[in-house]
C-alpha cells in the first residue's frame, strides 16, 4: 500500500473488497433490538505498508452518538503473533476510534494496561446516515515491530452502536474485540 492520505474519502480502498457485516449473524448480543442494515451495518478494510497499519470503515447507522462515556465507536484488535488462543496476551493490541464531543480520537489497550491515547488522531466524518472512520498508525506507536511480507496477523473488529441511551449493541465477526474479560 502506498502512503495513505487520511481524509475520510476512502480513495485508498477503492477497488479493494471490504469485510462486510450487515445481518443478524454479526450482531452481539444476537437478540439485540436491531432493525436491519439501516440501523447498523459496516464495511471495513485493513491494509499496511512498511510505515504502519491502515484501517478504514464505512458504518451505516441511523443515529450517530458522540456524547457520553460510550459514543459510537469502532474497535479493532489484532494478535501480532497470529495465535488463535482465547483471550488476549502480550502480543495483542486493541485500538479504538471514536468521534467524541471534542473531535475524533483513538486509544490503544494492551493486556494488563489502562487505555492510552494513540496518535495520530483518526478522521471521522458523518455523511447522511454513514460514518466514515479512517486511521493510519505507525508501527512504533502500536509498539510492535514492522511486519514482513508473509507475516500472519490475526485481526478482528466490532462497531459499537449507541443510539443515545448508552451502549446498545455491537456488530462484527467475533465478540472478542470490546470484551473486557479478554484484557
Amino acid at each position: 500500500m502506498a502512503d495513505p492520505v487520511i481524509d475520510g474519502n476512502l480513495a485508498e480502498v477503492s477497488g479493494l473488497a471490504p469485510l462486510r457485516c450487515s445481518d443478524r449473524v454479526h450482531l452481539f448480543p444476537p437478540d439485540a433490538p436491531w432493525k436491519g442494515p439501516e440501523d447498523l451495518s459496516v464495511e471495513a478494510w485493513f491494509a499496511w505498508n512498511e510505515k504502519g497499519l491502515y484501517f478504514a470503515a464505512r458504518v451505516r447507522d441511523d443515529k450517530h452518538c458522540v456524547s457520553g462515556e460510550q459514543p459510537d465507536s469502532v474497535l479493532f484488535s489484532f494478535d501480532w503473533e497470529g495465535w488463535a488462543d482465547d483471550g488476549y496476551d502480550e502480543n495483542c493490541r486493541e485500538v479504538g476510534l471514536a468521534d467524541g464531543e471534542g473531535g475524533p480520537y483513538a486509544w490503544m489497550v494492551q493486556k494488563g494496561t489502562e487505555p492510552v491515547p494513540l496518535v495520530p488522531a483518526p478522521v471521522v466524518r458523518r455523511i447522511g446516515s454513514e460514518t466514515i472512520y479512517e486511521a493510519f498508525f505507525p508501527w512504533r506507536n502500536l509498539k510492535i515491530p514492522e511486519p514482513k511480507a508473509g507475516k500472519i496477523i490475526s485481526a478482528n473488529f466490532v462497531v459499537n452502536d449507541n443510539d443515545g441511551s448508552g451502549g446498545k449493541f455491537r456488530m462484527g465477526f467475533a465478540p472478542a474485540a470490546a470484551s473486557p474479560e479478554c484484557l
